[in-house]
């Protein structure tokens, strides 16, 4: 990731077309999904616009309310809550998610423009900025709130800044990056390391190491300070305690996109896709390890993806986790090599060409990935109400309720799974619907306001124990396979 002179000038609109096609893809899955802008954009959008919310009320994370990752997320949503304070929930959280559309943008722009400096062609630096652009496992961390976007945009402006010679910046993105998720400071020691391994790299290594130091201690020293045993469980044990929910052979799978784009595939067939996909891939590492100035990028990558693998827990979207540094793994095994080199730069264009095609199917069976939620009507019958209880903050966003609800003093469990992760409530051995602990905690939340929903789908948490005592309270309104019910006393 040194500095490269005399890179080749690339036109700006190469770069034009990256951001449009990387903001189109994004924000056409929620425009054209079955819920639209208006929908449910997932559980975990819904606490990161709820912190932020709690924490601009007053409510200080970690002592006050649970949040299982670092606060940079949180505190970069907090305009928005704001936004949503003073016009309606709803109204600012949609513009976040709009906004983590443009970021992603502009996560394909940096790919583009990190190859330029690094002195790779026109061709090679458009290929890694469209393969951003349009890679599935990118897009499904990026067309709403979370966390990948934000640490791919901090970890890429790091790499530009060592690109242009400047140590100190890059150590302050680095460390921004694990004040996102912790799983961060993998690469952050890659980088550290890498450039201790050289001499003449060595006092950049300290400026990198000054930088990531600082960046911790101004984000999240702040919040352990006012709860250092709470703040470290919540984002350190207790992600490391999380139960293992899938194998290799899936993770694969999604990461490849077969999982979203060809869900019916028997599984041999399945497996054949990704070996060769995942093939192709290899190929473009070992490729694109042949530029010298993408090197360090390739290693991260490595080290990115052994996490992913042996990670205790994994989703769909984790896939943005590596986006950025695949993105610039492409764009170096498209740039032309040396002629000793038997693989040469049409790797990187066949991978592109490849992750493109999955994209194009999946995204015709994704409109699921937003659902619909009846948001007005239970807003309309909720009115005049003190406290309403959700199992998700999302639905209290898209009622309107939130700030209500934080602003009367209701107990908001921001993340209510997220108490299954300590306390009398954590288990490895069961799920949370078989989780009596759990279960006896779930129903107290939604009995103690003055209305409540099931937001999560059938089977995510609440057992028929649980459903049923929420039964026996007169229903108030229904809409789009959800209801609101009046809890009597």
């Amino acid at each position: 990731m040194s500095c490269v002179p005399a890179a080749p000038r690339h036109p700006a609109r190469d770069a034009l077309l990256i951001a449009g096609l990387a903001f189109a893809l994004r924000f056409g899955i929620a425009l054209f999904s079955n819920g639209g802008l208006g929908g449910l954009y997932g559980y975990d959008a819904g606490v990161y616009y709820g912190a932020a919310d709690a924490l601009i009320h007053g409510r200080v994370p970690y002592r006050d309310f649970i949040l299982l990752h670092p606060p940079l997320l949180m505190l970069v949503l907090t305009p928005f809550a704001a936004l949503g304070r003073i016009t309606t929930d709803h109204a600012g959280y949609i513009t976040a998610n709009v906004a983590f559309n443009v970021l992603a943008a502009l996560n394909a722009v940096l790919v583009w423009r990190i190859a330029g400096l690094w002195g790779f062609t026109r061709r090679a630096a458009l290929i890694g900025g469209l393969f951003y652009a349009i890679w599935w496992g990118a897009i499904t961390g990026e067309y709403g709130l979370r966390l990948e976007p934000l640490g791919t945009v901090l970890f890429l402006l790091a790499v530009l800044f060592l690109a242009q010679g400047r140590a100190l910046p890059a150590g302050l993105a680095l460390g921004a990056t694990c004040c996102v998720k912790i799983w961060w400071a993998v690469p952050l020691l890659i980088v550290l390391t890498w450039h201790l391994a050289r001499r003449e790299q060595r006092p950049a290594a300290g400026r990198l190491a000054a930088g990531a130091a600082a960046a911790g201690v101004i984000i999240a020293g702040p919040f352990f300070a006012l709860a250092a045993s709470d703040t470290w469980h919540r984002v350190v044990t207790d992600q490391l305690g999380r139960r293992y929910n899938a194998g290799a052979n899936v993770r694969i799978e999604t990461l490849a996109g077969l999982r979203k784009a060809m869900p019916h595939l028997p599984t041999p067939l399945l497996a054949a896709a990704a070996a060769i996909i995942g093939a192709l891939f290899v190929a473009a590492v070992v490729v694109g390890w042949r530029q010298a100035p993408a090197r360090l990028a390739v290693a991260v990558l490595a080290a990115q993806f052994v996490l992913l693998m042996v990670s205790p827990s994994f989703f769909s979207f984790y896939g943005g986790f590596i986006a950025g540094s695949l993105s610039l793994t492409v764009a170096a095994a498209s740039n032309p090599a040396p002629a000793r080199w038997r693989l040469d730069h049409r790797v990187g264009l066949i991978a592109a060409g490849v992750a493109g095609l999955v994209t194009l199917v999946a995204l015709g069976r994704s409109r699921d990935l937003v659902d619909p939620f009846p948001g007005a009507t239970f807003e309309r019958a909720t009115a005049g109400l003190r406290c309403v209880i959700t199992d998700s903050t999302s639905g209290l966003i898209l009622m309107n309720r939130l700030s209500d609800d934080l602003e009367h003093g209701c107990p908001v469990w921001v993340d209510v799974t997220g108490h299954t992760y300590f306390g009398a409530a954590k288990s490895d051995e069961l799920s949370r619907r078989d989780n009596p602990a759990w279960q006896h905690l779930l129903q107290r939340y939604l009995l103690s306001g003055d209305a409540a929903v099931i937001v999560r789908p059938p089977g995510t948490q609440p057992s028929a124990q649980t459903l049923r005592l929420l039964r026996r309270h007169p229903v108030i309104a229904r809409g789009d396979g959800f209801v609101l019910y009046r809890i009597t006393r």
